[in-house]
């Protein structure tokens, strides 16, 4: 089992990766997993309400998910898999809420979106966390609008 984790938390890294580019590597790969981890339970609460479609979101996150992180385990392509894991993570949730009805109907379902949002300021680069929170505010203010 600790093998397991430590191949789960080591993937995408490289031998002359920084310690800060490992660590940040091993961020994305914990961000991945615990918001599938919200992602699953989604589309069950989904599912126990017989809610088919809408749960198709959710569980199209961990789909999503486990794809972008195969990819990063073969081709070590970290810019590409981030920007892909941030925006999957930012956008799914805003589409759940939309399937469920808007804000009134899906209440809490923002606090996952606003997770995404969290965790692209955990990189590098300030510029593009500032992207991040602008598309934020454009789904916010979308949804609200809708």
């Amino acid at each position: 089992m600790r093998n397991l984790f430590y191949q789960l938390t080591t993937i995408g890294q490289e031998s002359n990766d920084s310690e800060e580019l490992k660590t940040q590597k091993t961020f994305l790969i914990y961000q991945a997993v615990f918001m599938s981890f919200g992602g699953l339970l989604w589309g069950t609460i989904a599912l126990g309400y017989h809610l088919i479609m809408p749960s198709f979101i959710p569980y199209g996150y961990v789909v999503l998910s486990i794809i972008n992180l195969s990819y990063f385990n073969t081709y070590k392509k970290f810019e590409i898999v981030r920007g892909i894991q941030i925006f999957i993570s930012l956008v799914l949730p805003f589409m759940f809420q939309w399937s469920l009805g808007g804000f009134l109907s899906s209440g809490i379902i923002m606090l996952w979106a606003l997770l995404a949002l969290i965790a692209s300021l955990s990189f590098d680069r300030t510029r593009s966390s500032l992207l991040w929170l602008v598309l934020f505010m454009i789904l916010t203010a979308f949804s609200g609008y809708a």
